[in-house]
């Protein structure tokens, strides 16, 4: 079984690139809602990028959530096994 301190830090470590992909995600709608992403991307570029942005928080959010649930798991067992 791992070492609780190695579980927690494994949990800050996607919680901290999940808020990662949030930013960036953010920045994305930034710049469309502003139009500058004019000056740095074409149409399809930007597109990509943003499909790409997205695609990476929902997998983040979903590492995130099976951390959660595994959390949990854990909890549950350990107090039924006392």
């Amino acid at each position: 079984m791992a070492h609780p301190a190695d579980v927690a830090r494994g949990r800050n470590i996607v919680a901290r690139w999940c808020n990662l992909a949030e930013r960036r995600l953010e920045y994305l709608t930034e710049l469309f809602e502003t139009g500058r992403w004019r000056r740095f991307h074409t149409e399809l570029e930007f597109l990509e990028n943003i499909q790409e942005a997205k695609a990476a928080v929902a997998t983040w959010r979903d590492l995130l959530s099976r951390e959660a649930a595994l959390d949990a798991y854990r909890k549950m067992r350990a107090t039924r096994s006392k």
